[in-house]
């Protein structure tokens, strides 16, 4: 699996997807493993994927 990403020394560049999951008025959040923040399901983009394909495979990978 090759990821698409940049690095420059002090600054580093990766290629993210992210999904907004609505139900009504409540949006689907992940729990940081730590607890101490929320985000949005998601995650870093494959080399030669979609960006709709890397969303799906992400959301699979994140919550089952």
């Amino acid at each position: 699996m090759t990821m698409i990403m940049f690095d420059d020394g002090d600054r580093r560049f990766n290629l993210r997807v992210a999904g907004v999951a609505m139900d009504g008025d409540r949006v689907l959040l992940q729990r940081d493993p730590a607890g101490d923040f929320w985000f949005l399901p998601g995650g870093r983009c494959e080399f030669g994927e979609a960006t709709t394909e890397s969303l799906e495979r992400e959301m699979m990978e994140e919550l089952g």
